[in-house]
């Protein structure tokens, strides 16, 4: 009598502590993230550009040596001019004189713009503060008129990656320089090395 209660006993606490491992198991499983990986001691990945609210604008709007196209944009003919934006960065300008061959002559550098117009010798473009206006009568060369702020709460703009997809895990996500909203209102964002990450998007 006393070996079969015993016996009963030792397979009843054999089936709990299977039941017990089979249920943490599934716990811990349910408990992990899809994107869950190791947070790496140094990644390549994205710091904020800051844009101070209480420093001058023009400082971020010029006119500049020509850059290559590599986000092309909105196009404009503006005169003997072609205008080309740059997504994000700002608007290429062409001779076009020749439109069968366009030359570059300069890049108007205007952080965070997707859009533009021209009306007379006015540049309207798009930024993540509010619209910028500049006279471009005398192409190189501009003069900065005035910023329309926006009226709504300034958001930030989206991480590259977010923009154009891949990236270095292919699921469109990555290691970012968190936020300092202290330091200005972010107007873009540049690749560089980040120690210890502590944003993942």
């Amino acid at each position: 009598m006393y070996k079969f209660a015993y016996n009963m006993f030792k397979k009843g606490f054999i089936i709990f502590e299977v039941t017990a491992l089979l249920g943490f198991v599934l716990m811990i499983s349910a408990c992990q993230r899809d994107d869950y990986r190791a947070v790496p001691y140094s990644v390549t990945g994205y710091k904020p550009v800051y844009y101070l609210l209480d420093g001058k604008f023009e400082d971020s709007v010029y006119s500049t040596k020509p850059r290559s196209l590599v986000n092309p944009g909105k196009i404009y003919v503006y005169q003997s001019y072609l205008l080309v934006n740059e997504s994000g960065k700002g608007i290429h300008v062409f001779d076009n004189s020749d439109p069968v061959n366009p030359l570059p002559v300069a890049f108007i550098n205007v952080p965070y713009n997707f859009d533009m117009a021209v009306k007379d010798n006015t540049l309207y473009g798009d930024t993540y503060l509010g619209l910028v206006v500049v006279d471009i009568t005398n192409l190189p060369d501009i003069t900065l008129i005035k910023l329309i702020k926006h009226n709504q709460n300034i958001t930030y703009p989206p991480l590259p990656n977010a923009n154009w997809g891949g990236g270095w895990s292919g699921d469109g996500k990555t290691y970012f320089e968190c936020i300092d909203s202290e330091k200005g209102v972010v107007i873009d964002w540049k690749e560089d090395l980040i120690i210890e990450p502590k944003c993942y998007q």
